[in-house]
């Protein structure tokens, strides 16, 4: 994943990596047709493309997915509970010029907590509206598979907010580049803009 990729795709390569349309989200994945809708999150500050049949993990679930008690405030799955995104505010100051700083460190922090994560990529992209995103890829081990994972950081207000995409690891190679589509178009809402969306 990088900055060519997800915001500078030609024509050809949205057909691809699935796309119908650049801004009409549909990819097929795994023998299944997705429709992306835009949706707000976080207190209608982060604008973001979801499936459109994902829904809000029911509580008893995310109890057993994310057993933290400080599990994300928003998550959102497919029916089974496997593919997920998250989507969480830390009390934590972040910049534009800052966002690199705290990419490398949370990936430096995952290494050493857990040696058996294999990591992929990560480093920054610039969505269309000039926000820096920082991102890592890697696999994890879980209960009854393995799972890839795509973590990034944006600056939202001063905070940070922390994102997460998830899948069976098998399912990765799909989910992959339409999801890193996906981030490339997101948007944070201005308080003048609330209205408009």
């Amino acid at each position: 994943m990088n900055n060519e990729q997800i915001t500078g795709r030609s024509e050809e390569s949205y057909e691809e990596a699935g796309f119908e349309d650049t801004r009409e989200i549909g990819a097929k994945i795994n023998e299944r047709m997705y429709t992306f809708d835009r949706r707000l999150v976080l207190e209608d500050r982060f604008l973001t493309f979801i499936p459109e049949d994902f829904t809000e993990m029911p509580e008893e679930l995310a109890k057993i997915k994310y057993p933290s008690g400080d599990r994300p405030k928003t998550i959102l799955s497919d029916e089974r509970g496997a593919v997920c995104f998250t989507f969480n505010t830390v009390d934590s100051p972040l910049e534009n010029e800052n966002v690199h700083e705290l990419t490398e460190g949370i990936k430096n922090m995952l290494q050493k907590l857990n040696p058996s994560y294999l990591f992929y990529d990560s480093g920054i992209l610039e969505t269309e509206q000039g926000v820096k995103t920082g991102y890592t890829e890697y696999k994890s081990p879980a209960l009854d598979d393995t799972v890839y994972n795509l973590m990034y950081f944006v600056p939202l207000d001063g905070i940070t907010m922390m994102g997460t995409f998830s899948c069976p690891y098998g399912e990765c190679e799909e989910w992959r580049p339409v999801v890193s589509e996906a981030l490339g178009l997101t948007e944070l809402v201005r308080k003048e803009e609330e209205h408009n969306v």
